[in-house]
This record gives structure tokens, C-alpha cells and sequence, in this order.
């Protein structure tokens, strides 16, 4: 008798449209699930995937209306009252505290609902509030799942307290073929939304140091905000004031994020500008320089980062430390000078990350049997 495949939920309440990372992530997670999932039901915003077809064996509803807390918690109670895995896809302090809560009217009857619940933290939560609920979330933290996808976040989320912890890279579906390098950079790219800390005013400041030059170099600046219904802060708003006003003559304000097959088609040739504030990202995955990387595009990006040290392990693109306009715009130089050579280095990532970061990982760790 064949064994049942289990059923996997995913709980995000942030996941609103067919575009971003969020939905590459149910993506990768969908198309490399077989044989080890059956079905994956995704709790997501109301509408978030009407026109992007995940398969047959998977299924979005439109969870959330704006209440998302309430509804969230809501997602989370009925979670842990059925027999399924369940998986929240950003997981916060907050969220194992209402775990904790939650299961007190579940474990009489279903002792081992919170060892179903699998949570993928993203980044380090180490502000004093975060850490005070983590704590108070003593038994979620003996039996639930915390998923990590750098070693660094997995030692954090130990020493925190977690006893299930498994690190395991995040998943990103690799490009069947990836394109050749071009001869010479067609593009200088800062995908993804518009945010402070991933160095938007030095972009801003190397677009007004190319447009004192009458420097030609095409650059192409994805200034969606992080989260389309809340639209950007103050800061960033002046700072794509700044952008605009700079006078690069190959200077591209892209206000709309791409579909995926477009959003990929935007590295071919491209120097990927990932200018991230080191402290920031010193822990987590960076999407973008993944994406980058697994279709042949160096990248420059900032020393003491997590993209700057995979950078450092492959050849493939330029770190910087000084945090200037000049300071990246001559990290910039440095690619291109070299522009074969992190190419090479590039490729060679291409093939190394596709196999760390296969989905395939993650869905036999979300599947596995309690």
C-alpha cells in the first residue's frame, strides 16, 4: 500500500501578487515538492496569485483582508487543529508567541500540534521585545521547527533557545540554461524594491556623479516600494527625488516589478548594484544577488555583507568598503575592468548555487514525519 504524501500548509499574509520573492518562494517550493508533498495549501492576500499558475497540486486562498493580524492568528489556530505541517513563511518573535498561546487549547487533546509547525526565520531578531517573546515561547521552542537559511541565523536561533533547528539553504529555482556572458556590461542593475538600507543614496549619488560626466552607462534602478499598499517613507521618496533630478543620461526609473520571466530576462548582461548596508545584511539571504548569480550576472555589493562574502567565495563581482557615491562608482569601475573575469566567476556560481539552493532540500525538510 502506497504511503499519503502529507498535505503542507503556508501561512503569508504579505504574499499579494504573482511578482517578488515571496512568490518565488511558494514557487520554488511548489515545482520541487513531488514525491515528498501532495498537496500545499497557501493562506496568502485576498487575489495574491489569480494569474500565476503554481500546478495542480497547489492552491492560494485569499486569507487575509486587511485585518492580518486577526486573520493571521485566525490561519495559525486552524493550523495547529489539523493533522498537516504547516509552514509560516516569515516567522517573527511575535509569531511563536502566538503559537505558545494557541496551542494551550490544542496540546490536551493533540500533544504534538506545535511539533507540525515548521517556521522560517529570515534574519536575526535581536531587539529586546523580540527577545522577550522568543523567550516567553518556551514550548514552542522545545518542539516546533525553526528553519534557517544561513548557518549564521541557524547558531543564533540555538543559542536563543530552539531546540528543532535546521539550516538549510534558501530555495531559489535555478534558470534551465544559464545565457553566456556577453562580450562587455549591457546594464548596471539594482533590482527589487526601492529601500534605504540596500543603498539607494549611493546609487542616487553615483547617478549624479555619471550624470556631471555625461557618462552613458545604462542604469536601470527598480523603484517599487517594499510593500505596494503602504508606498515608500519619507527618506526614500527624497532620495528618488534625487535620483531622478541626477541628470545620468542612462539613468532607467522602473516603477513597476516585473513578472517573473522578466524580472529574470533583466540579468542578462548585467553588473548587479547590491550596495547593502553590511550590518543589515550581514546575516540573511539576499534574494536579488541569488537571482543574479544563478543567471551568470556579477554582482557589486558591500564587504561584510552575506552577498559580499559569497562574492569573496566565488570571483564573482567586486566588495567595497567605503560607503560613498565614489566609493561605489570606483567598485563599479573595478567590475568592469575585470568584466571577464567575474564573469567566469559568475558562471562558476551558477553552477554551485543551483545544487545548494535546490528546493528539493527545503520540501523533504517540511515533509518530514514527526
Amino acid at each position: 500500500m502506497a504511503t499519503q504524501l502529507p498535505t503542507l500548509r503556508i501561512i503569508e499574509p504579505n504574499l499579494r501578487g504573482p511578482s517578488g520573492h515571496y512568490a518565488e518562494f511558494v514557487r520554488a517550493v511548489s515545482n520541487r515538492s513531488a514525491g515528498v508533498i501532495g498537496n500545499i495549501d497557501i493562506a496568502a492576500s485576498a487575489g495574491a496569485m489569480e494569474h500565476c499558475d503554481l500546478g495542480p497540486h497547489t492552491t492560494v486562498r485569499g486569507a487575509f483582508h486587511g485585518q492580518k493580524w486577526r486573520e493571521e492568528v485566525s490561519e495559525l489556530r486552524n493550523a495547529l487543529r489539523s493533522s498537516d505541517p504547516f509552514l509560516i513563511l516569515t516567522a517573527r518573535p511575535a509569531t511563536a508567541l502566538a503559537l505558545e498561546v494557541l496551542a494551550r487549547g490544542v496540546s490536551a487533546t493533540d500533544p504534538k500540534a506545535l511539533q507540525r509547525a515548521r517556521l522560517y526565520f529570515h534574519w536575526c531578531s535581536r531587539g529586546l521585545s523580540e527577545r522577550l517573546m522568543s523567550r516567553m515561547a518556551h514550548h514552542v521552542r522545545a518542539q516546533a521547527m525553526a528553519i534557517a537559511p544561513t548557518p549564521t541565523i541557524a547558531d543564533f536561533l540555538r543559542n536563543a533557545g530552539w531546540k528543532r533547528v535546521e539550516q538549510v539553504p534558501y530555495p531559489i529555482l535555478a534558470p534551465a540554461t544559464v545565457p553566456a556572458a556577453p562580450p562587455q556590461c549591457r546594464i548596471l542593475l539594482m533590482a527589487g524594491a526601492a529601500r534605504m538600507n540596500k543603498g539607494l543614496a549611493l546609487v542616487a549619488g553615483v547617478a549624479e556623479l555619471y550624470g556631471q560626466a555625461g557618462r552613458t552607462t545604462t542604469l536601470l534602478v527598480q523603484t517599487t516600494p517594499k510593500r505596494a499598499s503602504e508606498g515608500h517613507g519619507r527618506n526614500v521618496r527624497q532620495v528618488l527625488a534625487q535620483l531622478s533630478a541626477s541628470g545620468a543620461p542612462g539613468l532607467i526609473m522602473d516603477p513597476l516589478a516585473p513578472q517573473s520571466i522578466a524580472y529574470g530576462e533583466r540579468f542578462n548582461g548585467a553588473l548587479v548594484l547590491a550596495p547593502y548596508e553590511p550590518a543589515a545584511f550581514a546575516d540573511g539571504v539576499t534574494g536579488v544577488v541569488l537571482d543574479g548569480l544563478l543567471r551568470g550576472a556579477p554582482c557589486v555589493t558591500s564587504a561584510g555583507s552575506w552577498p559580499g562574502r559569497l562574492v569573496e567565495r566565488f570571483g564573482c563581482g567586486v566588495t567595497f568598503s567605503e560607503r560613498t557615491p565614489r566609493g561605489l562608482a570606483a567598485a563599479i569601475d573595478a567590475a568592469l575592468a575585470n568584466w571577464d573575469g567575474i564573469c567566469a566567476g559568475a558562471q562558476e556560481a551558477a553552477r554551485a548555487l543551483a545544487a545548494e539552493h535546490d528546493p528539493a532540500h527545503l520540501a523533504r525538510v517540511l515533509a518530514r514525519a514527526e
